[in-house]
């Protein structure tokens, strides 16, 4: 039976980051279906946390340096007080991303299984005009859909008290930086 071509793509990107490796390891010591998908959660949870890092120290500089718009705009003068908060919002938003890594690991087993599709090539959407409407509305329905959900947190006293208030503690300029953008409660 032929790999799925999902799959067999995971797996050539598994190898271009250098986890072919523990793809082996993990696949011999797990057996070959939680050997795949812990290696490809190890893949999700490093680009996340690189990610995470880059950007963060990127928009420290950036809002930090007192030459540039945004520093003088947002931290007047460019300066960040912190006091602690940084390292707590580094603490949180990695806790987190240990748990957000598991999401696309959850899509791609529902991809894998059949379950839902996707298409690897733009001909099998119909061509070039499909694909881009398509796009367009996955986009659309995305960010209406984090909108209602961010929403119901606010509105719903329960999962705001217990879920989303700990990232609103981040909402003063003592303790505001780019550190908190995913500093959510995981």
């Amino acid at each position: 039976m032929a790999e799925n071509e999902f799959r067999a793509f995971n797996r050539w990107l598994n190898g271009l980051l250098g986890l072919e490796g523990l793809g082996h390891w993990s696949e011999a010591n797990m057996g070959a279906e939680l050997g795949y998908y812990f290696t490809v959660y190890v893949r999700n949870l490093t680009a996340a946390t690189v990610l995470y890092y880059m950007l963060g120290v990127f928009w420290t500089w950036l809002v930090s340096n007192s030459e540039s718009i945004l520093g003088m705009v947002i931290f007047k003068g460019g300066e960040i007080k912190k006091e602690g908060s940084v390292l707590d919002q580094i603490i949180l938003a990695q806790s987190s991303i240990f748990l957000y890594a598991m999401l696309p690991v959850l899509d791609e087993f529902l991809i894998e299984s059949g379950v839902t599709k996707v298409y690897m090539h733009v001909d099998e959407i119909g061509g070039f005009l499909p694909y881009v409407i398509m796009t367009i509305c996955y986009f659309l329905l995305v960010e209406v859909g984090i909108y209602w959900m961010h929403r119901t947190l606010h509105t719903n006293e329960f999962l705001y008290k217990y879920i989303h208030k700990l990232h609103h503690k981040y909402n003063s300029p003592d303790t505001l930086s780019p550190w908190a953008s995913i500093a959510f409660n995981p």
